[in-house]
Formats: C-alpha cells, structure tokens, sequence
C-alpha cells in the first residue's frame, strides 16, 4: 500500500513538472520571484565559468543601432568582445534569461554531458531515491492505472520537450552566443573605479544585473548594423488593448510587411552628416516608410557602404542607388533562406518584439563577412503553430533582397 501511494505520488509529480516545461505560454512564470532569482543564480554560476574579472573595463557600447528610448538604457561593452545587456526588472527580464538559457542548454548538449548523466544514473542514490525507484518498478510491473497515465503524460511531454530542444539547438547559430549573468557588484569590485563610474551612473535607475553575450559586430572594423522589429504583429496574444493599440500606430504596414526599420547605421565618412564617420537612421526613419519601393530605398542606403561616392541623403525619397555591395546582400540572402527553413519546421515557439540584426564591415578591403543574428527575446513564448508573422517578415526580406540583387548594377567589389 505504501509503496503503490508513494508511486502515483511520484509519478503525478514528475508528469505535472514535465507538463509545465512544455505548456503553451511564456517559457518561464517571469513574475514568479522564486523562479527568476533561481533562474538568475543559475545563470550568474555559468558566468563565472567564463571570465576572469581581474582586469574588466567596462564601457558604453559606442554606435549601439535600436534598443534606446526614454524608459531604455544604451547597452555596455566588456572588453574585449562581450557586451552587457541591462536586465529588466519586470518579467521581460527573465523571459529573455530563462530563453537564453534554454538556447545555451540545447545547443551544450554533447557526449560528455550524456556520460555525466549516465555516471550519476548508476551511482550512488539516497534511500529515498532507491525507494522511490523500487515503488516505480512494482507499479510498472502492476500496471497500476495512475501510474500508467502518468507514465503517458510524461512521455508525451518529453518528445515535445525533445522537439524544442532540437529546435533550439539548430536555431542556436542565428542566436549571439550567451555566457550567463553578471551582477554590478562583481563587475564593480574588479573593474577600476573611472571606467566604472560612468557605468554605475548609467544604471543606477535600474536592476543591477546584465547578460552576457557576444559583441557580434566586435570583428567588423567599420560595423554597418541594421534592426529590424520582426513579425506581423509586437503584442502578445494575451496583451491588453492599450498596448495593442500602441504597439499598432507605430507602424500600421507592420502587418502587411511582417517587419519594422527600428533602426540602422552605415559607414559613410564622405557624407556632410556623418557622425564618426558614421549616418545613423533614427527610428522615425523606419516608421515612415509607406510601401515596398521605400523599403527597397533604404535597404539600398544600408547596403552601399564601403562604395566609393555612395554618400546618401537622410531621406528615403532619394535616387536610387546604381551600386551595392552585391556580395554582402547575396550572404544575407542565404542565411535569411536557412532561417526560414528553420521558421517552416518550428511548429511550437513565438517570438514576438523580437528583432533580426544584420551587420557587414563599412570597410569593403576586409572582405563580405556578414552577421545575422535573432535578438530581443523578451516577449518569446511557446505556441502552438509557430510564429508565421515571423515568417512573413523573412518572406519580405527574401524578395527585396532579391530583387535588389537582380535590379543593381554590379558594384567593383
């Protein structure tokens, strides 16, 4: 009796774990404070394993494309090729955390974690864990009915567990690499104090924990990036009007297009208004962008860096270009085409407010190198069917950057 209660105990109880870490939602309760401070020091433990702090210098992210508005903070740079994303204090914070970790853990998954687990599977248990093992065993064996329908349950939750795992993992090259959380009084305690002070200053309005992850434009001598606001739709199913409607007006062809100019900045030192050498396109830019022949105009600003007498104007009304870095737009094309593969086979994750960025190097004697990575995972959730608004924004792409290829005269690369 005691051992048949103990296994449907155990069996329900593990089937209702198994049945949380696959239920259509968030893929973490982000307002539950017990989940996010376990999931935070889960995280700061993998960052540890990474760095040494000794000799941190820390800095503002310079040239740093979307991502800044008045309630935001601008991201920093750890040298020498990570960047610190500020957390948020509320359940985007953790949700991008916990979807980083998951990504981390698919994609780490090798040999020699399978022969760890296979160690631990024959080695030494507790006697409640030995008890709990026989109990299991005789109601197996009984074919006790509680049992067996947890038994079902939890099988059923482990292949669509396995199916996102698989996912993840594929995904994991358009992902910039993750090496857990920092928290400010590690970094304060290592770094020196002047080029700290300016970081605490920045931050101070908010939590004092970062991610950690690669700076993807870190090996481009003159980073040209772009970020683009994905999917048909920015708001969560579950979202209340006000922000549905908010999110909505910023960009009504958001709909039609699956995408939003959030921001770009090209290499351009000839141009009257070059910052740096640089033209940074604000977020008005994007917005005010009515059809596909404007869409097309300003992928055609973005992408002629590095061309001499490719100066633009501000204004996507210009003259179109007759000259692009032919070879950058074609390696772009490819990956969009691999991650749209990749969005046809997803069937169970959503990545709304997600946004693509592409980088190239302004610098064209360096070479065609290109970046193409997913960031923004604030607002991911599983759901059944996929995210096809994502895919009508990588359908959008794919055509003008096609037709781009197909309309330009070749440029002397």
């Amino acid at each position: 009796g005691l051992m048949r209660w103990r296994a449907r105990h155990r069996a329900k109880k593990v089937a209702e774990k198994a049945h949380q870490m696959c239920t259509f939602g968030p893929m973490i309760d982000g307002n539950d404070e017990v989940e996010r401070q376990k999931l935070i020091e889960k995280a700061t433990r993998r960052a540890f394993k990474w760095l040494s702090y000794q000799n941190a210098i820390v800095e503002e992210l310079q040239g740093q494309v979307g991502g800044l508005s008045e309630n935001k903070r601008c991201m920093m740079r750890l040298a020498p090729d990570y960047v610190l994303k500020h957390i948020r204090p509320d359940h985007r914070g953790a949700r991008e955390v916990a979807f980083y970790e998951a990504v981390k853990a698919a994609s780490s998954q090798s040999s020699g974690a399978k022969n760890k687990k296979t160690r631990r599977l024959f080695g030494k248990f507790s006697p409640i864990e030995v008890f709990d093992m026989l109990s299991m065993w005789l109601a197996i064996c009984l074919q006790d009915p509680v049992v067996a329908s947890s038994e079902q349950a939890l099988i059923e939750s482990w292949r669509a567990s396995k199916r996102e795992s698989e996912l993840l993992r594929r995904l994991s090259n358009f992902v910039p690499a993750y090496y857990g959380v920092l928290q400010q009084d590690i970094l304060l305690s290592s770094a020196s104090q002047n080029s700290y002070q300016k970081f605490v200053d920045a931050m101070a309005a908010l939590s004092d924990e970062f991610i950690l992850m690669q700076d993807v434009t870190a090996k481009f001598s003159k980073p040209c990036a772009i970020d683009l606001k994905m999917g048909t739709q920015t708001y969560e199913p579950d979202a209340p009007d006000e922000k549905r409607i908010r999110e909505t007006e910023k960009y009504p062809l958001q709909t039609e297009f699956g995408l939003r100019i959030v921001s770009l900045r090209v290499y351009d030192p000839t141009h009257a208004d070059a910052d740096g050498g640089y033209l940074t396109f604000p977020k008005q830019f994007g917005r005010r962008l009515e059809s596909r022949a404007e869409l097309l105009s300003a992928f055609r600003i973005f992408f002629s860096a590095g061309i001499e007498g490719s100066s633009s104007e501000n204004d996507s009304e210009q003259k179109p270009k007759t000259k692009l870095r032919t070879r950058v737009v074609g390696n772009i094309l490819k990956q969009l085409k691999l991650l749209h593969s990749w969005f046809d086979d997803n069937d169970c994750l959503a990545f709304y407010a997600s946004s693509l960025f592409l980088v190239y190097d302004g610098d064209s004697s360096r070479g065609d190198a290109t970046s193409t990575k997913l960031i923004d995972f604030g607002h991911v959730r599983r759901q059944e069917g996929g995210d096809p608004g994502y895919k009508v924004g990588l359908r959008t792409l794919i055509s003008l950057f096609t037709s781009l290829l197909e309309d330009v005269e070749p440029s002397a690369e």
